[in-house]
């Protein structure tokens, strides 16, 4: 703060303040100053150069991508929304932990770009491009290198995860979140309040896909509101937003997707169904195989090439008193809070602290490599700006070096086995192939890709069961017992032709990987009700070897009181979008003939957590 004197006002007024200016003299300074300790001009073009390396590294990830097959968690929602249009009704029918946004946004791709890998592909690329978008925005104008360099290394560390997160929720999560706060950022630089709309529009879908990260709209509205009001922001900016102005365009922009969501469910009449799953199955299951901290912490360690000197950065230019690196370094740790709560260890439940932490790196990293301090006398000559642009570009030079390797590594790992999904879409095809629709049952869970191959074949499965493992659970509760129950009843009314038991068990505490998976099929002593009908109706037509960390699968067929004729092996069922005429056991249609031969399944990578 300057030193205040008792001048007349007349002083300062601009003619007396360029008068003042004129009057000082031109010499050169004393010996004992020095000038201000400025940056070296190679420091200007350092972050535009590591800008264009991440960039360059990011698009050949992602066009190595481009020849990953569609696999892991993303058929499960594509099949859900292939469900739906076949007549099954989410929530009610279809029993999934997936919220409705996540429904909406799936069918908005399979319906806008299409249902192959190749679309989910270019999916992912568009979710790419806007983050590296959102993150130059949020950047501001003079800083676009630092933004472009952020969302670049966020894409990298998303596509060094491979075929499980290709277009994975939680990607499109850390996207909206980052549009959220750039909105946020925009209405506090040049304060119209309209761009809080945006603001809560966005953070808001990001919550119909994954709840918790509401927890960030919470925390960031009350904290732009006293922002947009602090008494220091009228010596940047005189005009203040009032707060009812704030609240109420949060209100609308939250609206949207609060709507869109309600229009889903009442579309297809499973708003209780809905409010129930949110209360019974979701809990549930988001309480399972939850990790020890410390290897949580472990898992977030993998921004420690930037985190290490970003906070040293972030002390030393003293950027803690501006509030964009603020709420930046909040964002960040408000992610890795989120992600130990969750305490589920999934790679990408670290996507928003993943992009708020680049971000908040790049920006410090930029900061310090233009840090100067002001004319010092020569006895009070400060190392720290020399300091703070080493440290700045050593890590810069570590960030895009390593991320770079890893994303290298990933490109040239072993692709990503199909086997198991080939094996068993030609088992299903010499089943009767499109006659097995309505007629056929998985029990299935990622690794097992059975819910792939009826996606790949186009086959409508007789329930709305995608995954096993709330029909298998170690400790069985109320919730699993009512879905055990509703599984019985509807497969005993007309028992399916052909069931395909998956190798795939999660979560399991004998015998697991890191994950908590096993292969096996000891999921079956954990239902003796289900194995007893499957001893009583159903022969064991193939079974997949089953080697350890492997998923093998089981196909069974339904016993026939008589031998099928032999121009006709499988039967003719009802194709209709409704699920409901299949013919009881014991009529005239038979089973289709077993099989004896079987292939043997390659190995398959460790399996993450099931998306929710």
């Amino acid at each position: 703060m300057k030193e205040q004197h008792d001048y007349p006002s007349s002083y300062y007024s601009p003619r007396r303040k360029r008068r003042k200016h004129r009057s000082k003299p031109a010499s050169a300074p004393a010996p004992t100053t020095q000038a201000s300790s400025r940056a070296p001009a190679f420091t200007d073009w350092l972050l535009p150069t590591a800008a264009v390396l991440l960039l360059a590294a990011a698009a050949a990830g992602a066009k190595a991508a481009l020849a990953w097959p569609l696999a892991h968690d993303s058929p499960l929602m594509h099949y859900a929304v292939f469900l739906i249009s076949h007549g099954q009704a989410p929530y009610r029918e279809i029993v999934d932990t997936n919220l409705p946004g996540t429904y909406l946004l799936d069918s908005a791709v399979i319906h806008l770009i299409g249902g192959g890998p190749f679309a989910w592909w270019f999916y992912d690329c568009l979710l790419n491009l806007t983050a590296i978008l959102a993150c130059t925005w949020l950047a501001g104008p003079r800083r676009r290198a630092a933004g472009i360099a952020a969302g670049a290394l966020a894409t990298m560390i998303h596509l060094t995860d491979g075929v499980p997160n290709l277009g994975h929720p939680d990607w499109a999560v850390a996207v909206f979140l980052l549009l959220a706060l750039a909105c946020l950022f925009q209405t506090l630089r040049s304060r119209p309040p309209t761009w809080m709309a945006g603001f809560a529009a966005f953070a808001t879908f990001a919550a119909t896909i994954h709840p918790p990260m509401i927890v960030l709209a919470i925390i960031f509205l009350p904290t732009t509101l006293w922002l947009a009001n602090r008494p220091q922001a009228s010596e940047e900016s005189p005009k203040r937003i009032s707060p009812p102005s704030l609240v109420l365009w949060s209100l609308l922009g939250a609206a949207i997707p609060t709507a869109a969501v309600a229009l889903f469910l009442l579309h297809y009449g499973v708003t209780a169904s809905f409010l129930a799953t949110l209360h019974g199955l979701i809990p549930w299951y988001a309480s399972l195989q939850h990790q020890p901290v410390g290897h949580l912490l472990e898992l977030c360690a993998v921004l420690n090439p930037i985190l290490f000197g970003t906070i040293p950065l972030f002390l030393l230019t003293r950027n803690w008193r501006r509030w964009e690196s603020t709420l930046l370094a909040a964002a960040a740790l408000s992610g890795v809070a989120l992600f130990l709560a969750q305490a589920t260890g999934s790679s990408s439940h670290l996507y928003p602290f993943i992009a708020f932490a680049a971000l908040w790196g790049m920006l410090e990293i930029d900061s310090a490599l233009h840090f100067e301090l002001p004319s010092q006398p020569a006895s009070k000559r400060s190392f720290r700006p020399l300091a703070t642009r080493t440290i700045a570009v050593l890590t810069l030079l570590a960030t895009v070096l390593v991320f770079s390797h890893r994303l290298r590594s990933t490109e040239h790992a072993a692709p990503y086995p199909m086997d198991t999904v080939t094996d068993l879409e030609s088992d299903l095809t010499s089943l009767g192939g499109q006659q097995l629709s309505n007629n056929i049952q998985c029990l299935d869970m990622t690794m097992g890709g059975c819910i792939n191959t009826l996606y790949r074949l186009r086959l409508v499965q007789y329930t709305g069961f995608l995954q096993a493992f709330y029909l298998f659970p170690e400790h069985p509760n109320a919730v699993t017992d009512a879905l055990q129950t509703k599984f019985l009843n509807q497969i005993n009314f007309a028992p399916p032709k052909v069931i395909v038991l998956s190798a795939h068990t999660w979560p399991s505490t004998t015998l697991h990987d890191d994950s908590g998976n096993t292969y096996s099929y000891d999921q079956l002593a954990r239902w003796p009700a289900f194995d007893q009908l499957l001893a009583q109706s159903y022969t064991l037509a193939r079974e997949i070897p089953n080697p350890p960390y492997s998923a093998g699968y089981r196909i069974y067929t339904l016993n026939s009181a008589s031998p099928p004729p032999p121009a006709h092996p499988a039967a003719t069922l009802d194709h209709s979008p409704q699920v409901t005429a299949l013919e009881p056991p014991g009529s005239k249609a038979s089973a289709p003939p077993p099989m004896h031969t079987a292939p043997t399944a390659s190995p398959v990578p460790t399996a993450s957590r099931p998306s929710s």
